[in-house]
């Protein structure tokens, strides 16, 4: 049962220059406390900095996996991102929280935490009154596991 393996909750309001410091801590803090699983709030993010995202995408993350690229309106203006250490939470449920004023930088984090794409994260992704176009089939109030 989900509600027995998470146990804790991790929110965050927008990807800032400090969030991949303060999620890191967070992270080894209840890893340290025994946490299970984590539920990552994005509901009402509306972003911020792409890099963030990037940086807090890598603590869940294998090493050496690609995260995300842009391209710039030339084709050769191509950047990579990969993941560059291995991950401090890699086990248990990840539990991934959006909504309607979920945008930007929390997209692009939503979407590389599905499990395709970040197996080992074995997460979730939970979307509440919002129709997302970069994740089909993902209408209203609908849940996206790996199990399913």
């Amino acid at each position: 049962d989900l509600a027995e393996n998470v146990s804790r909750q991790v929110g965050l309001s927008r990807f800032g220059e400090d969030s991949p410091r303060e999620i890191k801590q967070a992270l080894e803090d209840l890893k340290q406390k025994g946490a299970k699983g984590i539920i990552f709030d994005l509901r009402s993010n509306g972003g911020g900095l792409l890099e963030q995202s990037v940086e807090i995408a890598n603590l869940f993350m294998e090493k050496d996996r690609l995260i995300v690229y842009t391209l710039g309106q030339d084709l050769d203006e191509k950047r990579t991102y990969i993941s560059r250490d291995e991950p401090i939470f890699e086990d248990g449920p990840l539990v991934v929280l959006v909504d309607d004023q979920t945008a930007s930088a929390s997209e692009m984090f939503s979407v590389v935490m599905k499990p395709f794409n970040a197996p080992r994260t074995r997460s979730f992704l939970v979307s509440c009154r919002v129709s997302m176009p970069w994740m089909p089939g993902m209408p209203f109030c609908s849940r996206y596991s790996p199990r399913e």
